[in-house]
């Protein structure tokens, strides 16, 4: 009886083996641009190559102007441009997150004699533009935890460009976050780029989105509102962006109103990383209310740590109290 047994088991081990193994869909983003002599500015031909890990396949060549258009693997590591009497440039390439094929990512690739020095690419972040995108759509890019200001575009100002080129892009954690003309934030995204050259698409293709309603006999926020925030975490919870809208809103109907944003913790943990968290918290508030258009001097930011809890932090009901940021008005 156990000898049939295991009998049958290797049959069926055997068996199995032999399934057919589904290969895993590797996707192909459309890279595209030109190529030049960087000495004398000429247009120069090149051989387009890509690596993935130690394997190296040729993509094909540009036209006799430099210009190029190929669909590079997602899994690529690097991207190779070659041209006689010229230095090889090989730049390490990176895709963030998903990359739809109807995104296209422009490069302009100098190219330098072997006479002259090789010079290493930048580190550096394009940012594609979906081309069906008709609303005028404004980006901020901040940088970090401690979201420092990197830059603000909006769409409109590269109509018909298929991407956005950041230069000399320091490598670590970014935020990106895009709102319509009047107000309305699309969406917020946390992103790490890494040394080479990154590539990420700004997803608000499909997107539905509508002008929040502030009536003009919205009555001004007397009291502190207040936004609550999951275990040592500081994303903005889809239920929080609401009643900052109003405040938005009102903030704008009335500039020379101020508010104070304070971000806070429980107790659970070390006092110094609650006091940073509660510094992120009270950052990324302010953040999304400047992506809705508020100044900077219409706001005050602090942040308190575990100190002046809302609950005893007793229990867990009682301690996801202090997971909060206060926004009060202070003028009127």
């Amino acid at each position: 009886m156990i000898k049939n047994a295991t009998i049958a088991v290797l049959v069926t081990v055997l068996w199995v083996c032999q399934w057919p193994v589904q290969a895993q869909t590797v996707k192909q983003v459309r890279v595209n641009g030109s190529s030049y002599n960087a000495g004398s500015g000429a247009d120069l031909p090149v051989k387009v190559s890509f690596a993935e890990g130690k394997k190296r396949t040729k993509l094909g060549e540009s036209n006799e102007k430099g210009r190029f258009d190929f669909r590079v693997p997602s899994n690529a590591n690097a991207l190779i441009f070659e041209a006689k009497g010229y230095h090889t440039m090989t730049i390490p390439v990176h895709f963030v997150g998903v990359i739809d094929p109807e995104y296209a990512f422009n490069m302009i690739i100098p190219m330098r004699s072997k006479d002259t020095t090789a010079v290493r690419p930048t580190n550096q972040l394009y940012m594609g533009f979906h081309r069906k995108d008709t609303t005028n759509i404004t980006y901020e890019l901040q940088y970090g935890k401690e979201l420092s200001h990197v830059t603000k575009f909006t769409s409109k100002q590269f109509k018909g460009a298929s991407s956005f080129l950041l230069r000399d892009a320091r490598p670590g954690e970014y935020t990106i976050a895009a709102c319509t003309a009047d107000g309305f934030l699309l969406f917020q995204e946390r992103f790490v780029i890494q040394p080479g050259v990154n590539f990420k698409a700004l997803g608000v293709k499909g997107m539905v989105y509508r002008k929040p309603e502030i009536d003009e006999k919205t009555p001004p926020p007397t009291d502190v509102q207040v936004i609550y925030f999951d275990q040592s975490s500081y994303d903005l919870r889809g239920d929080n962006k609401p009643p900052l809208d109003v405040i938005a809103g009102v903030l704008q109907k009335h500039p020379d109103w101020k508010i104070r944003i304070t971000g806070y913790t429980d107790n659970v943990g070390p006092r110094q990383p609650n006091m940073v968290l509660s510094e992120y918290r009270a950052k990324i508030v302010a953040g999304y209310l400047r992506m809705k258009g508020i100044p900077e001097q219409q706001m005050e930011v602090i942040w308190k740590g575990p100190d002046k809890a809302a609950a005893p932090n007793d229990d867990e009901k009682n301690k996801e109290k202090n997971r909060r940021v206060e926004v009060q008005l202070l003028s009127m």
